[in-house]
């Protein structure tokens, strides 16, 4: 095993009865790397960092930690530490307590044990909080406690099962700069639990995206969001989500051309690929990222704008094509009104088209637009 490898999970299964919660997975994290499992509820991903972190047996599979099998050792001798959504930091004890908690269990000396808490908060910023006591936090300072006290007894790794699940919006951003601050300055190998798939993009090095006990694709967060393997990433990652509209591929005068049950759309003017060729007749759902259009004059597409958002510094148009709904990104200033009629134009080297029947991509990109 790679010396840059500090976790490995290799083919883990675990039931609980009938269920299968984890259903044959594995993966490699490496050193100093920030590592999300992105799910939805129910798909496996907290199941499986508690089988990493000894809390939870696999009924198959190996997980090694640093080359050693640490399958059947027991959680206390992994060298890895658990945070919880819920911090559980010691409401009684002060900061500093809460910190030394750890390296007191260990029997550290007194002078090495200070020294320990004092540089990690002040990493943490938790500095000027050292004698308030854990039940007056609020809760960023608790989710830093949480984490100072796994850091300062030296984790080989950190595991993170939705730590901002309870913190509101405003304070979730601000932790989440902290929390990839802390990762980057300490270099600490973390993997990171969530079913935010807008925290999983923002913080990770790679993101496995699960589904039904199952990795369903794995990679950066660049290409997760890009390139989609399926419809369920595809819709599960990006706010808004992709656009989808269901059709059935033909060809007209040597153009690829989705047909819908009110309308056509040239998808390319050139066709020459075999692959292309080998999907007429199937039909598929085609797929465009709301970034990937334009409201153009010269588009070929169009709809009425039924709905504007503000998103930020960006305006999202809900435009009616038929029967289909789609969204398009606009300038802020942008001056559209709800019901003006819009033509839109798709880049065609951003189009995903994926089977109707199985979910599956099929090709990215046509040839030309």
């Amino acid at each position: 095993m790679s010396s840059r490898v500090v976790v490995k999970l290799e083919n883990v299964t675990k039931r609980f009865g009938d269920v299968v919660a984890v259903n044959n997975i594995s993966f490699e994290v490496y050193r100093g790397e920030l590592f999300s499992l992105l799910g939805p509820s129910g798909c496996g991903k907290t199941t499986t960092l508690r089988i990493i972190a000894g809390l939870e047996q696999p009924d198959e599979g190996r997980v090694y930690i640093e080359g050693v099998d640490v399958t059947k050792m027991p959680a206390r001798e992994r060298k890895a530490c658990l945070v919880f959504q819920e911090y559980a930091v010691f409401p009684h004890m002060s900061v500093y307590e809460n910190i030394a908690f750890g390296l007191k269990v260990k029997k550290l000396p007194k002078a090495e044990i200070d020294k320990k808490v004092k540089e990690v908060a002040e990493i943490l910023e938790l500095s000027s909080y050292l004698n308030y006591k854990g039940g007056r936090l609020g809760l960023s300072e608790q989710q830093r406690v949480a984490i100072a006290r796994c850091l300062v007894v030296e984790p080989k790794l950190l595991l993170l099962d939705e730590p901002l699940t309870l913190v509101d919006a405003k304070v979730r951003e601000r932790m989440r700069r902290e929390l990839k601050r802390i990762q980057r300055e300490l270099e600490t190998t973390m993997i990171y639990v969530t079913h935010d798939q807008l925290e999983a993009l923002m913080l990770s090095d790679r993101v496995a995206v699960m589904r039904s006990g199952r990795i369903v694709q794995m990679g950066t967060p660049e290409e997760i969001y890009d390139n989609p393997k399926d419809l369920f990433v595809a819709t599960f990652v990006g706010s808004p989500t992709m656009n989808l509209v269901e059709g059935v591929l033909e060809l007209e005068e040597n153009k690829l051309v989705l047909k819908t049950p009110s309308y056509k759309y040239i998808l390319s003017k050139e066709v020459e690929s075999n692959i292309i060729q080998s999907l007429l007749g199937s039909e598929v759902v085609v797929g465009f990222r709301p970034e990937d259009a334009e409201v153009r004059n010269d588009g070929v597409l169009e709809g009425t704008v039924k709905l504007i958002e503000i998103v930020e510094d960006r305006k999202i148009l809900h435009i009616k094509i038929n029967e289909d709904e789609v969204r398009v990104f606009v300038d802020l200033l942008a001056p559209f009104t709800e019901g003006q009629k819009v033509k839109i134009r798709i880049n065609p080297l951003k189009l995903h088209i994926f089977e109707k029947k199985t979910g599956r991509k099929l090709l990215k990109g046509v040839v030309s637009g």
